[in-house]
């Protein structure tokens, strides 16, 4: 997974890697049976700073707590699917991520599964439930498959007025089940 290639764009092209990147996060997560509160986009400027304040989160999927093992636990390898989904999509769909998203993910992941120090590839293996390598060709088969749905949620995000917040009920309207 370290060859997740980065991505950059800037402008309205950013923003289509935001939407993708929290539309497959949320596909991905109803998928999984993994609750999540919105989809909320933050008003231009207005979000989280990321990679030494170089760039601003555009949006994300907020959870039901702040306590990442609430959705990561006791499923590891379920909740690493919905975390990892938004940068392979977009790896899959669009060619490249955005610097600096999927180590983010993972980062907050690890906290979810109380793995806050060094960690060997065994260790990150048996959590995810597979090789790296294999779980993230899964996850890029995925985002394949769904390809359609992460679009379709993607571009609806990128009509919506900022901010405001799409509801887990009005994704899976949206985007059906698996």
């Amino acid at each position: 997974m370290e060859d997740i290639e980065v991505c950059e764009c800037s402008g309205q092209d950013l923003e289509w890697h935001g939407y993708i990147h929290e539309a497959a996060h949320a596909v991905a997560a109803v998928d999984n049976d993994i609750r999540f509160e919105c989809i909320y986009l933050y008003a231009e400027g207005a979000g989280p700073s990321v990679n030494g304040g170089l760039s601003r989160v555009t949006a994300e999927a907020k959870m039901p707590s702040e306590d990442p093992a609430t959705w990561v636990l006791p499923d590891t390898a379920t909740s690493f699917r919905f975390c990892a989904a938004g940068t392979l999509a977009e790896e899959q769909l669009i060619g490249h991520g955005m610097y600096g998203a999927y180590d983010k993910d993972v980062e907050y992941w690890l906290k979810g599964a109380g793995r806050l120090g060094a960690i060997t590839a065994a260790e990150f293996h048996a959590l995810i439930g597979g090789s790296a390598d294999d779980v993230a060709a899964s996850i890029m088969a995925w985002a394949s498959c769904n390809e359609e749905r992460i679009e379709r949620l993607a571009a609806h995000l990128a009509t919506l007025s900022r901010p405001t917040e799409v509801s887990y009920d009005e994704v899976v309207s949206l985007v059906g089940r698996n």
